[in-house]
């Protein structure tokens, strides 16, 4: 995956609902709710429950600011992000966009975030990538495409 050096905060763009009113939330959230808690559409490899719902509604509140780091402080003994390679044939590589800010839960043991990143043809695709504590160590538990959540 290949990373650049901010993690951006989340900036919201209404599309075909305006998820930072209540009214168009509720809506919606009956519709993330087939997904999160009953999987009826199969979208996700796992039901993951109601509350991750609740961390997307406050990615799309955020208010706070973009973050720059060094990407070392990334590294660890399991891998090591290295300078972005365009003329790299790595079929396993994503090359990434965005890495949005984390939000948590309120006890910080479930979080979400943002991660952009070209898909076909070029484009910019989005995901909502939900992980949790487990052990002292997080865990990644599914995705869930951002496109899906404002055109319900």
């Amino acid at each position: 995956m290949f990373v650049s050096d901010t993690l951006f905060a989340y900036k919201y763009i209404p599309a075909a609902n305006n998820l930072q009113n209540e009214t168009d939330w509720k809506q919606n959230y009956q519709y993330l709710l087939a997904d999160f808690k009953y999987n009826e559409l199969a979208r996700m490899d796992t039901i993951i429950g109601e509350e991750y719902i609740d961390l997307i509604k406050k990615q799309v509140h955020y208010k706070g600011e973009n973050k720059t780091f060094a990407r070392g402080e990334l590294d660890h003994s399991y891998y090591k992000y290295e300078k972005e390679n365009l003329s790299s044939k790595d079929q396993s590589s994503i090359r990434g966009s965005k890495l949005y800010r984390l939000v948590l839960n309120d006890n910080n043991t479930k979080g979400c975030y943002l991660f952009s990143f070209y898909c076909s043809q070029n484009r910019i695709c989005r995901s909502f990538i939900f992980i949790k504590k487990e052990n002292n160590k997080w865990v990644y538990v599914d995705e869930y495409p951002s496109w899906i959540v404002d055109e319900s």
